[in-house]
C-alpha cells in the first residue's frame, strides 16, 4: 500500500539500510520488504511499515536532554479528542486513534490542558481497544498489542509504531486476553513518543480521510465543547470569589 497524498518530511535512510540509487536523482532504500522512494530527499512514496523507522529518525532529530513533549496545537487536541469517538474500520484509522489518544497522553501533562482532559477517558478508549481486540482478532490485521502485567503498561504497534499507556483499566475480557497465548511480547524501542507527539498526530492526521459530513460534525461538536469548558471556567471563578469573600 502505498500513501502518496502526504509529507512526512526530509527522510535519511536509517543506518543498515541500502541505497538503490544514487542522491539526488530519485532513491529507494529497501531494508528487508520494507522500501522507501525520495527524490532530492523528500519522501515521494513508502511501504508504511516503514513508518517506524520515520517516527525514530524524527525522535533522533531532538535533543536528547529535551525531557518535555513539542508544542501541540490548539486545535489538534480537539481534533484529537473528537478521533477518540469515530469508529475505525480500518488499519488506518487505528493508527491515527493511537496518535491521538498519543498527543492526548502528553497534553494532559501541560498547564493548559490538565485541567481539561481526562486520564480516565485516554485510558478507557486503549481499554476499549484492547476488548475488542481480544474478542476480534483477526480483524486487527498489520496491528499488535501486549499488556505487560509487571509493569503495568498496554503496548500497541502499528506500522512498527510502538505506542505505551501505563495503568488501563482492567476487566475481565483484559484478563483473559493476557493470560492467553496470543499476548505475546512487543519490545519497546525506546523512543518516546510523547515527545513528538504533535508531529506524529499531525502525520498520522493525513492518513484520515474525513467527509464533509464529518467535519461539519467535528466543528458542531468542537464549538460545543469549548462552550462548556468555558461555562465550566467561569463556574469555578465564581466559586474562588465566594469563597475568597
Amino acid at each position: 500500500m502505498v500513501a502518496d497524498t502526504f509529507d512526512w518530511g526530509i527522510f535519511t535512510a536509517p543506518a543498515g539500510t541500502e541505497r538503490k540509487s544514487s542522491f539526488p536523482k530519485t532513491v529507494v532504500y529497501q531494508e528487508d520488504d520494507k522500501v522507501c522512494t525520495c527524490k532530492y530527499g523528500h519522501l515521494l512514496s513508502f511501504n508504511r511499515d516503514y513508518i517506524g523507522a520515520l517516527v525514530v529518525n524524527r525522535y533522533n532529530e531532538l535533543d536528547s536532554k529535551e525531557n518535555q513533549p513539542s508544542q501541540i496545537a490548539h486545535d489538534h487536541v480537539y481534533r484529537a479528542l473528537f478521533a477518540m469517538k469515530q469508529h475505525c474500520s480500518s488499519t488506518d484509522d487505528y493508527f491515527y486513534l493511537f496518535a491521538s489518544l498519543n498527543l492526548l497522553n502528553a497534553a494532559i501533562k501541560t498547564p493548559e490542558w490538565k485541567h481539561k482532559l481526562s486520564y480516565r477517558a485516554i485510558k478507557g478508549r486503549v481499554s476499549d481497544f484492547f476488548r475488542e481486540y481480544a474478542t476480534n482478532p483477526s480483524y486487527f490485521q498489520g496491528i499488535r498489542a501486549h499488556y505487560n502485567s509487571i509493569e503495568k503498561v498496554a503496548y500497541v504497534k502499528i506500522y512498527g509504531v510502538v505506542f505505551s499507556f501505563h495503568y488501563i483499566p482492567i476487566d475481565r475480557t483484559i484478563e483473559l486476553f493476557i493470560s492467553s497465548n496470543r499476548n505475546t511480547p512487543i519490545l519497546w524501542d525506546g523512543v518516546k513518543l510523547q515527545k513528538i507527539s504533535d508531529w506524529i498526530y499531525e502525520k498520522a492526521s493525513s492518513l484520515s480521510n474525513l467527509s464533509q459530513s464529518d467535519i461539519n460534525t467535528y466543528n458542531r461538536w468542537k464549538e460545543r465543547r469549548i462552550a462548556n469548558e468555558e461555562s465550566s471556567q467561569q463556574r469555578a471563578q465564581t466559586s474562588q470569589r465566594t469563597y475568597a469573600a
